[in-house]
């Protein structure tokens, strides 16, 4: 029983000093930091996100809702009271989709917040309309003054996946190399589509 006690007491007695010691330590370190605006070290391009992959929902959503989202990523704007509207993102990244939504549950994605729609239908025809949310997104950054636009993708369509999925089911590349000159013509049409849909 006193071994215990002891035991206990010592616990307390390093845990004091540790506490003291880190509180005479931050008593004593002052770190003082000057900003000088006129010089430059880096410039940094923009500030984005990317409508993946909420954007296909959100962009269906009643227009007061997502009017206001739109709002809050892209306005620069400022209440009289000097109040931001948003955050002034001016960079939009856009994820051409993989076509996994079109596959439903045989994606073997479980969540359909993980799964994307693609221009790029299953008869390897074009659907302008197959991704309105993200479309929209698109065009909403675009009224709000956003100039800077990406197209990505996290995986390429299915139809040029080795196991026909949109994600690796060995770790390894999932592109089936041989299909490359297809999804390499898939993407620039796809972007070439977008240009001419939304603008």
């Amino acid at each position: 029983m006193v071994k215990s006690y002891q035991h206990i007491n010592s616990f307390f007695i390093c845990l004091a000093l540790f506490f003291c010691g880190r509180t005479a330590l931050a008593q004593e370190t002052i770190l003082k930091i000057e900003i000088d605006p006129a010089s430059t070290f880096q410039t940094i391009e923009g500030f984005g996100a990317s409508d993946a992959w909420s954007c296909q929902f959100a962009g269906l959503w009643p227009a007061e809702k997502k009017d206001k989202m739109a709002d809050l990523l892209f306005s620069t704007q400022t209440t009289k009271e000097g109040q931001p509207l948003g955050i002034g993102l001016n960079i939009w990244r856009f994820s051409i989709g993989g076509g996994s939504a079109a596959q439903g549950k045989a994606s073997d994605i479980g969540d359909e917040w993980r799964r994307q729609y693609a221009f790029l239908q299953p008869d390897r025809t074009y659907n302008w309309n197959a991704m309105p949310g993200q479309v929209w997104f698109l065009k909403a950054a675009k009224t709000r003054g956003v100039k800077q636009f990406i197209g990505f993708v996290n995986s390429p369509h299915v139809l040029f996946t080795k196991n026909g999925k949109a994600y690796s089911t060995d770790g390894n590349c999932n592109l089936n190399f041989e299909k490359l000159p297809e999804f390499a013509a898939d993407l620039v049409t796809t972007i070439n589509g977008i240009k001419k849909q939304p603008g």
